[in-house]
C-alpha cells in the first residue's frame, strides 16, 4: 500500500467508524497499525489534527527549490561563444570565452 492509498484508507475509515477515529486522534501509529496491518516507521512523525466548524486545515506540501542541482546544471550548460551564427559569416571560428 503507498502513501496515498494509505490515507485515502485512513480517511475513509475514520469518517465511518467513531472508535476507528478516537483511537487515530489518541494513537495513530497503532491505529494505522491494527486496522491496516502497516507499521509506518518509528521516523516518521504523524500529526492527525480534526477539522471543526472553526478549524480549517491546510496541509502543504514538502518545500521544493526552484534552482538547479549541480547535476541538472551541468546538464544543461553548453558554455558561451565570441561569435554566432548571427554575428557574421566566419561563425565556424568559435573561439571560448
Amino acid at each position: 500500500m503507498n502513501r496515498t492509498e494509505l490515507q485515502s484508507q485512513t480517511l475513509a475509515k475514520a469518517a465511518t467508524d467513531s472508535a476507528f477515529r478516537q483511537q487515530l486522534i489518541r494513537d495513530p501509529r497503532e491505529a494505522i497499525a491494527q486496522a491496516f496491518g502497516v507499521l509506518l516507521p518509528s521516523n516518521l512523525e504523524i500529526s492527525i489534527i480534526e477539522e471543526s466548524p472553526t478549524r480549517l486545515c491546510l496541509v502543504l506540501p514538502p518545500a521544493t527549490s526552484n534552482e538547479l542541482s549541480e547535476a541538472d546544471l551541468s546538464d544543461v550548460s553548453g558554455g558561451v561563444w565570441r561569435k554566432s551564427p548571427v554575428a557574421g559569416p566566419n561563425w565556424d571560428d568559435r573561439e571560448p570565452l
